[in-house]
């Protein structure tokens, strides 16, 4: 029994050269979309991970409080905006990480009066504004644009990269 040479004709060589062209782009499309999910799924996990964190330490700043002052205005939660991270062009990982940086150093307001916060307000600012931040190589400085004082502690911050 002798298996015919297909290899040397022209025709086959197209077709085997075709497979091989195609096998090639095909596991490009698999790296890119399987990068792709996994770029989405880390992002999700450390989102999730952050309100995690943020939920623990508003459910211990809750705890801590009394229940005579739960009657009262008392901060929840706090919320960060920033103004200029479009002009910066940051990646939504490091806003997260700087978000969660500023947060860490404001977690001790969460259950706290509002009336005590609005009296301190001055020493917030300055707790957030003279630190710097360093995320991967780079560090970053904040300005408060904007501090509102309610049962969310809302922050309107402004980023500037240190140099």
């Amino acid at each position: 029994m002798h298996i015919p040479t297909y290899y040397k004709r022209e025709s086959w060589q197209r077709f085997f050269a075709g497979v091989v062209v195609g096998a090639i782009i095909a596991y490009g499309l698999l790296l890119y979309v399987h990068g792709s999910l996994l770029e989405h799924w880390v992002e999700e996990n450390i989102r999730l991970r952050g309100k995690l964190t943020e939920l623990e330490s508003a459910y211990e700043g809750l705890l801590n409080t009394h229940e005579e002052e739960q009657e009262q205005f008392t901060i929840k939660q706090i919320g960060i905006t920033f103004t200029n991270d479009k002009r910066l062009q940051l990646d939504r990982l490091t806003k997260h990480q700087l978000e969660t940086l500023i947060k860490g150093e404001l977690e001790d307001v969460i259950g706290r009066n509002v009336e005590d916060v609005g009296e301190n307000r001055d020493f917030l600012i300055k707790a957030v504004e003279n630190k710097r931040y360093q995320i991967d190589e780079f560090t970053y400085r904040v300005e408060v644009v904007q501090l509102i004082i309610y049962r969310q502690l809302s922050l309107e911050l402004s980023i500037s990269i240190d140099t």
